[in-house]
């Protein structure tokens, strides 16, 4: 009977495809333009096929020491001699070593082996989690401390920061993720203890359907975050709009920060139930922390500290309207929940469905889920239908939000709601949400560029130009 495909047959030893990692922090790589040797840093591999590997039989990389058929770039072969009380190996050939020069040169005729000629086997499995690793900004939970790319740094003699974590890999690889979860990684620090960072790679995400100004609303949203931010984001747009159209409207300096999730939806209802389907999308599991805005919201300050602060809450964030509570305001549910026998709201407030948080997707798929169905249910047994509820996507997010204990008013103090074509009147909290008026895009346009200048002047000397301002 044939074995299962991938499965070793008896008496064959498995092969695997290893790299090297030079005493430099550096990964070994061939050049695109001449073929030639030299190793690159992690932040700057493009594509794991740029680099060097070798095929080697048999799993376990502790049995290498004394093997003499080591091919990396060439027919020639090399022998691998083990450092002692350490992973670290070199690579001798006619009595010269392979040798990594700082400056990403390589060359093998060193007489001896000690640093440069120090080199580590990585496993293709281990060189995927560091490139991930070196790629991403993360925060670790214990300190809440924000992680940038820059500060993933990989240093000499097989040590690297992350951030405040010191890691040697010479005994033992000190980072372990789940395959199917590369959105949490363990850092070993001194090899055995634990410290756990998440990926921080925030999407805003925006549904833009019928008219293309709310597309234009959505690029001037855009536009406010790059004003207070400086770590990378990625902005969706859930449309009915094909791609090279929305490209056409939206800035070409935002086509690489910008995708299209286009979506087929007729009317009002179907428009706001495409927010929470969020977690449908295919990459949706690529991106966390999550972040819905209205096409009429903006940011007005900073807010790079409550994104981690979500990304490490167990809670869907959103911001509480005034006066708005779920027992007695029809806006925010309290039809469904007086029709609930099981459900106390008690004094519990109620939120604008306008700015929704979601931590990641892959543990409030089912929340998100739930609203929508809750919108498709109750429309479809309610008298009046899609017509029973007013703002019926909002009722039906605080209802079942609130019942299922998943809500934070977290983005209560970083919100201003500005209705009848006011400008904000208070210090920027954050997010600013023109929730009235007719000609929204006009004043936020005109709000974006009093954002600019206000900045632009705020690098002056003793300027206050961010205080409040009048019409």
């Amino acid at each position: 009977m044939s074995q299962p495909h991938g499965r070793e047959q008896p008496g064959e030893k498995a092969m695997q495809h290893v790299y090297l990692l030079t005493y430099h922090g550096s990964i070994l790589a061939r050049s695109p333009v001449d073929g030639r040797l030299h190793a690159l840093a992690l932040n700057a591999i493009k594509s794991k096929s740029d680099l060097v590997s070798c095929e080697l039989e048999g799993s376990d990389l502790i049995y290498l020491q004394g093997r003499s058929d080591i091919s990396i770039f060439s027919p020639d072969r090399y022998t691998v001699k083990r450092f002692p009380n350490s992973r670290t190996v070199s690579l001798e050939r006619a009595s010269r070593y392979l040798r990594a020069w700082p400056s990403g040169e390589i060359d093998w005729h060193a007489f001896s082996a000690a640093g440069w000629e120090e080199f580590l086997f990585l496993t293709e499995a281990e060189i995927e989690i560091l490139l991930h690793l070196a790629r991403n900004d993360w925060v670790a939970p214990r300190t809440a401390k924000h992680i940038r790319k820059n500060q993933i740094i990989f240093r000499s003699d097989f040590h690297a920061s992350v951030g405040d974590f010191d890691l040697d890999f010479r005994l033992i690889f000190p980072v372990c993720c789940e395959p199917s979860d590369a959105n949490t990684i363990v850092l070993f620090r001194s090899g055995w203890m634990p410290e756990e960072i998440k990926l921080f790679r925030p999407l805003v995400y925006y549904v833009s359907f019928g008219s293309p100004k709310y597309l234009e609303m959505a690029v001037v949203s855009m536009r406010s975050w790059t004003l207070f931010h400086n770590c990378s984001v990625t902005f969706l747009v859930i449309t009915d709009m094909a791609l090279d159209d929305v490209l056409t409207i939206v800035p070409s300096d935002f086509h690489s920060a910008v995708k299209v999730w286009t979506i087929r939806a007729d009317e009002t209802f179907e428009y706001c139930l495409q927010r929470y389907r969020i977690a449908e999308w295919s990459e949706a599991n690529e991106f966390q922390p999550l972040l819905y805005l209205d096409t009429d919201v903006m940011f007005d300050a900073a807010c790079e500290d409550k994104l981690v602060e979500l990304l490490l809450s167990d809670k869907i964030f959103v911001a509480h309207e005034a006066n708005a509570m779920l027992q007695s305001t029809p806006s925010v549910g309290s039809q469904l929940v007086d029709q609930d026998p099981y459900f106390d709201a008690k004094e519990l407030p109620g939120f604008n469905s306008g700015t929704i948080g979601v931590p990641n997707a892959r543990d409030h798929r089912i929340n998100l889920r739930a609203i929508g169905e809750v919108m498709v249910r109750y429309a479809t047994l309610a008298d009046g239908g899609r017509l029973s509820l007013h703002w019926f996507d909002q009722a039906c997010a605080n209802y079942v939000l609130a019942k299922r204990e998943k809500v934070s008013g977290s983005f209560t103090d970083t919100m201003s709601f500005v209705g009848h074509g006011e400008m904000p009147h208070v210090p920027p909290k954050g997010l600013a949400h023109f929730w009235g008026g007719s000609d929204k895009l006009s004043i936020m346009k005109d709000y974006l560029l009093h954002l600019q200048t206000a900045i632009t002047e705020s690098d002056q000397p003793g300027s206050n130009s961010l205080a409040p301002h009048a019409d």
